[in-house]
């Protein structure tokens, strides 16, 4: 009855969402699309210290078609010296940072469970990180047709020291079964972030927005092992595009 409930009322929301303007999102006037290319993996080496869940190696699990971006992932254990990493995951990023500007993607997530794809970007410089996630979407034991686990959110830190705003659950519906458009509108004085046109977080502190670096726009997919993911899954992205003022810089 919950998870009736939960689909339910995320259904009225959507349809909603196509009589009332006011939450729509669209290119902001006066932005102009940018030129966007990406590159393989992360910059930190082949996987992260912290989750050893998952590596990624070169273009494996990344299939360019056309306007469509494919990112596997393949349970290939492989060992890194003496550590064994059994997920090898579809990473890429931009090749350039962002400061402001609008960003948007169509989203196919996979079926599967145990599945943790995201649209986000991140920026560091010295001690210092920040990062959104336009979001992130976890299918734990479950699968998104029944899941409310699609969250944005915002970090910065400086140092050891964290401040997070958001990571609330937004329920969609058929999320694998269409191209969900999730985008973000950023300024410094907001972050909007939308899924299918909704608004689902719109943050206005400027003493947390104006701590934000320059960052790099990524899309990977990824699993949690605690929730039994299959051998292969896939996630798909289509028209991720980026728009900004001409007086806004990428470095």
């Amino acid at each position: 009855m919950k998870n009736f409930l939960l689909l339910i009322r995320s259904y009225i929301r959507l349809l909603l969402n196509k009589t009332n303007k006011g939450n729509e999102d669209q290119i902001p006037s006066g932005y102009r699309i940018k030129p966007l290319s990406f590159g393989i993996g992360f910059p930190w080496g082949s996987f992260h210290p912290k989750n050893l869940n998952q590596y990624w190696k070169g273009k494996d699990c990344v299939t360019f078609n056309d306007n469509c971006i494919m990112l596997n992932v393949r349970k290939t254990p492989h060992y890194f010296g003496d550590i064994l990493i059994p997920y090898n995951i579809g990473v890429i990023q931009s090749s350039h940072k962002f400061e402001y500007g609008y960003f948007t993607a169509e989203i196919l997530m996979p079926s599967e469970s145990g599945q943790w794809p995201a649209f986000w970007l991140y920026g560091s410089q010295e001690e210092k990180y920040s990062e959104i996630d336009i979001v992130e979407a976890y299918s734990n034991s479950g699968n998104y047709g029944h899941s409310t686990k699609f969250q944005p959110n915002l970090h910065y830190a400086t140092g050891k020291k964290w401040k997070m705003y958001g990571a609330v659950n937004r329920p969609i519906t058929d999320a694998t079964r269409r191209f969900v458009k999730y985008s973000m509108h950023w300024t410094k004085d907001f972050v909007k972030i939308y899924y299918d046109g909704f608004l689902v977080m719109d943050y206005r502190d400027k003493s947390f927005l104006s701590k934000l670096l320059p960052m790099n726009l990524v899309c990977n997919s990824a699993v949690k092992k605690e929730f039994n993911p299959p051998n292969f899954s896939i996630v798909t992205f289509r028209n991720i595009n980026v728009y900004q003022k001409n007086n806004h810089h990428d470095y």
